[in-house]
């Protein structure tokens, strides 16, 4: 009996373990959770260089409104920023072409130091186009000469003169050449009444900048009978403009922004824009030392009376000559 009673105890026993072990085969052991990884940002680089610009220089605000406009409209057909500024004391690294309004002598260096900017400079100059400097030159022996011509084709019995300023052309060269362009216009200009003597007459007034130095000059013309006077820009300060008025002289000037401008019956300037717009498509394609002159022509006409539509266009046959080449301004026999 005790043997049964074992037994069942045995079996007992052994069934719970059983049921145990069952147990522990079907539970379900926990796995750890795997880091999630964020997913990869790919951030495009952000571009910046700075674009490629067009810069105009102009301290002397020499240029005219359409040339300025004319730059503006090539900057903007071409892709390029236009900007502009004072000097060229500024970073270049970007700038494709900088026009400069003044003689390249004061910036060549700059233009040395930066090889991938094409430079063009407009005005006179004795300098020579290379490299990546290139030159819109005005002649002043041109002005000189047509304003020598337009002077003594309307005074009255030729007597003109004008205030000469030499500038980078050279002692003598000026002169010499408004003297050629009255000769163009007269012949020996010799008055039928006194003083007998060859017009034109002109005062050199080259690095004068008092304006009593200046009415002195002004003054000599008056005491020569000059009746139509060509005043430099250099000279243009109403004190000279009163002396020469008070005479009753006819002015003419060459000075488009002049303050003093209605007070001329004409004023002559430089046709720098279709020189500019030649040369600046070579500019962009990266062409440089090139070259080109500007043609003289009537700005301005405030007493059409004096320089009559005749005279005017007199006036404009002898430009285009002289821009032809049919006359040599210092060689007029």
């Amino acid at each position: 009996m005790k043997n049964a009673h074992l037994k069942i105890k045995q079996g007992i026993v052994a069934g719970a373990v059983i049921l145990l072990l069952l147990a522990a085969c079907t539970k379900t052991t926990p796995t750890a959770d795997m880091p999630t990884t964020p997913p990869t940002t790919v951030v495009s680089p952000t571009s910046t260089s700075t674009p490629a610009s067009l810069l105009v220089v102009d301290p002397g605000a020499k240029a005219t409104q359409d040339v300025l406009d004319s730059l503006q409209s090539f900057a903007s057909s071409n892709t390029l920023t236009y900007w502009t500024n004072l000097d060229l004391n500024t970073d270049l690294n970007a700038v494709k072409i900088a026009v400069v309004f003044g003689d390249v002598s004061a910036y060549k260096e700059q233009a040395a130091s930066n090889p991938a900017t094409q430079f063009l400079f407009v005005g006179a100059t004795n300098e020579t186009a290379a490299g990546n400097i290139s030159l819109v030159n005005n002649r002043p022996q041109d002005m000189g000469f047509l304003a020598g011509y337009l002077a003594t084709l309307v005074a009255e019995d030729w007597r003109s003169g004008g205030l000469l300023d030499s500038g980078t052309a050279g002692t003598g060269i000026v002169g010499d050449a408004f003297t050629n362009g009255g000769a163009y216009a007269c012949g020996l200009c010799t008055p039928v009444y006194p003083p007998y003597m060859s017009y034109p007459v002109f005062q050199d007034v080259s690095g004068k900048t008092a304006a009593a130095e200046l009415q002195a000059d002004a003054a000599a013309l008056s005491l020569n009978e000059a009746e139509t006077v060509f005043v430099a820009t250099s000279a243009d300060l109403p004190e000279v403009l009163d002396a020469l008025e008070g005479e009753g002289a006819t002015l003419i000037g060459d000075a488009p922004a002049s303050a003093n401008g209605a007070r001329y019956a004409a004023i002559l300037g430089y046709d720098l824009k279709p020189a500019i717009e030649a040369l600046l498509p070579k500019l962009l394609a990266g062409e440089g030392g090139q070259s080109a002159f500007s043609r003289v022509v009537l700005v301005s006409v405030n007493d059409p009376i004096k320089i009559t539509p005749a005279k005017q266009d007199l006036f404009n046959k002898a430009a285009q000559a002289l821009a032809d080449g049919w006359i040599i301004p210092l060689s007029v026999p």
